[in-house]
């Protein structure tokens, strides 16, 4: 079934409410921002919001997806022309994305890191699925979300691991060389260990 077209007031009223969260979560902690407060900001009653939103983490997560979304989408569009040379670039935005977030929102993130972060995932997920779904053959496609779910979780704790480590790399160095990680494999120098399986993106690949 096409998807019908979003109501441009629903889009109007779900952008209001954003702007008026994001405009108190970047000077407030979480927890001493209320839905009235947010609704007043956002020149809305308490009901328009629960009819967008059911509560403050919903929103939250709204928040976390649109603005990943915003910071992905001008350098990595469209997930069906996704290429593994483009993992580092992947990654870059990942760390970034993370910093900036951080930064905007100190005292909310550290009360909501786990959210944030589930919520990265979820979207870098859906994100290499559906590249994954293209790249695999038909009869592997049912492979293609369990493969995502691997992808992802390494791409956000690349991110998270640049952002907690401040190892001195800038996130485009760092995401170079976690990318050859990643693209290479993982395996022991000499191949002497047979315990120590390779992984890498083009094995998920296979």
């Amino acid at each position: 079934m096409e998807k019908l077209p979003e109501d441009p007031r629903v889009k109007r009223t779900r952008a209001l409410i954003l702007a008026a969260f994001e405009e108190l979560v970047a000077t407030r902690p979480l927890d001493s921002i209320t839905v009235a407060e947010i609704a007043e900001r956002a020149t809305i009653n308490r009901a328009t919001f629960y009819a967008h939103f059911v509560d403050k983490a919903a929103l939250l997560t709204h928040s976390v997806r649109t603005r990943f979304r915003h910071t992905l989408e001008p350098r990595l569009p469209c997930p069906h022309a996704f290429r593994a040379e483009q993992l580092p670039t992947l990654l870059e935005c990942v760390a970034a994305f993370l910093a900036s977030f951080r930064q905007g929102c100190r005292q909310a993130y550290r009360e909501s890191e786990p959210l944030v972060h589930a919520t990265v995932q979820e979207e870098l997920a859906r994100y290499f699925e559906s590249w994954l779904s293209r790249a695999l053959p038909a009869e592997q496609r049912h492979l293609a979300r369990l493969r995502a779910g691997v992808l992802s979780w390494a791409a956000l704790g690349a991110g998270v691991n640049w952002n907690r480590e401040e190892q001195g790399l800038s996130a485009e160095h760092y995401s170079a060389s976690v990318s050859a990680l990643l693209i290479h494999g993982i395996a022991a120098p000499d191949g002497s260990d047979p315990s120590v399986g390779k992984l890498s993106v083009a094995s998920l690949l296979s």
